[in-house]
């Protein structure tokens, strides 16, 4: 049998994740706590508008109101795939541990590979690397560039 790239890719990502598991001992339902210095942004940038509307939910809700942040392991790093706000507002609040879950979706991991390793090479390690902007920024530099990033992964697609 021939085993694609992209199918070898898949396959590592899952045993990866199955040993991520398998080291965190307090794990509940795929859901446990991990320090929140130790996951890797897949973004750029936190949007002000979103970080507000969460800094008031947190406000009126509290911590436990909030989803897990979820995570798969992306370049050998634990990335988040989501959650960057969340994330952000937990470490400038001073939580030491945010509760997070493993990703189940099936994304573009391809594509993740991308967003990570410029993450990487623009110095975007740590939540607290993460530079606020506003909204039309966010727009324009951010979604944007995602967009460009989708649209060059289609285009090869088609070729």
């Amino acid at each position: 049998m021939v085993i694609t790239n992209i199918k070898k890719k898949k396959i590592i990502n899952e045993i990866l994740l199955i040993h991520m598991k398998s080291l965190i001992s307090h794990e509940t339902n795929n859901v446990f706590m991990l320090g929140v210095d130790e996951l890797q942004p897949s973004q750029f940038y936190i949007n002000l508008d979103k970080l507000k509307a969460i800094e008031r939910q947190m406000a009126e809700q509290g911590a436990d109101a909030f989803d897990p942040i979820p995570v798969r392991r992306v370049l050998g790093r634990i990335c988040m795939t989501d959650g960057h706000t969340r994330a952000f507002l937990f470490y400038h609040l001073g939580f030491k541990e945010v509760k997070v879950e493993l990703e189940t979706y099936d994304l573009d991991w391809d594509e993740y590979e991308i967003y990570v390793s410029q993450c990487i090479d623009c110095g975007i390690k740590q939540i607290k690397d993460l530079k606020i902007i506003n909204n039309v920024d966010y727009q324009k530099y951010w979604l944007e560039y995602c967009k460009a990033i989708r649209e060059l992964f289609l285009s090869r697609s088609v070729s």
